[in-house]
């Protein structure tokens, strides 16, 4: 049985099973779309550096300050908290209910992943 083409774009696997597991990518003429890419990897990249130096900047912030809030030199580092989500499958009550129809609106989210040859 011969692969049918799609004329829009490939379906590349990743590591994996089912179809969760699969990337659609579209041919856009030209490079511009690629050199996108390229460009929003790197700053995603970059993001994620950063994110981690920030993590460790506000670890250390957190340790120096023994946890507490803390205004000093014009900065104020303050702790809030946030009730946890509620995780409406373990509600026994709520077993045989249909949350869809309580939902918003959805959300798109785009992700953009490096594909490496081999």
């Amino acid at each position: 049985m011969q692969k049918q083409q799609n004329p829009v774009g490939d379906i590349l696997s990743r590591p994996g099973n089912g179809t969760d597991d699969q990337i659609q990518i579209q041919k856009i003429g030209g490079n511009d779309w690629v050199q996108a890419a390229e460009k929003a990897y790197e700053l995603q990249q970059l993001a994620k550096k950063y994110n981690d130096l920030k993590r460790e900047a506000m670890n250390t912030l957190q340790s120096i300050s023994k946890y507490r809030s803390k205004i000093d030199g014009g900065f104020c580092f303050e702790l809030s908290h946030r009730k946890g989500s509620v995780n409406y499958k373990n509600i026994p009550q709520l077993k045989y209910v249909d949350l869809d129809e309580y939902r918003g609106n959805d959300v798109d989210i785009w992700k953009l992943i490096k594909i490496t040859n081999g």
